[in-house]
């Protein structure tokens, strides 16, 4: 009889150790993971190799356009769209993949990547660059005139 106390004492005991235990790494998990400031990613266009961010540029057709992106903390894929905003809704026109520090589908986290890209002769008006990032898991833009 004395056994079986012992033997479920000791079981009870290693039970609230384990459980404390792992609570204690969560607690401690997300401590150390909050520490850790989220940063969203952004993306800039520019009619100017110099210039990395500018404000509403106006590009003239059959120039490019300089796109950068800071990837933020969790990185972006590495695929830049370019989107005609003409209209209510926006109408994807062309794809081009970001090289610097990107590979696979995805761009790594914390760099800054930048890429140029030819206007076609056939786009004016108003279009936006964007880049999916991993942190929101939305789309961020930055728009330009073209004309």
């Amino acid at each position: 009889m004395e056994d079986n106390k012992t033997l479920i004492l000791a079981v009870l005991i290693v039970l609230v150790v384990g459980g404390v235990a792992f609570a204690f790494n969560g607690v401690t998990g997300a401590v150390a993971r909050s520490g850790i400031e989220e940063r969203m990613a952004t993306i800039c266009v520019s009619s100017d190799v110099d210039i990395a961010c500018e404000d509403d540029p106006r590009i003239s057709v059959g120039n490019h356009v300089y796109v950068t992106v800071d990837t933020g903390s969790e990185g972006t894929s590495n695929v830049a769209g370019f989107y005609d905003k003409n209209g209510v809704t926006y109408k994807r026109r062309a794809t081009t993949f970001l090289d610097e520090g990107c590979g696979g589908t995805s761009c790594r986290p914390n760099r800054i990547t930048s890429k140029n890209y030819n206007i076609p002769v056939s786009w004016s008006g108003r279009f936006c660059a964007r880049v999916f990032d991993r942190a929101t898991g939305k789309q961020v833009e930055d728009c330009f005139f073209i004309g």
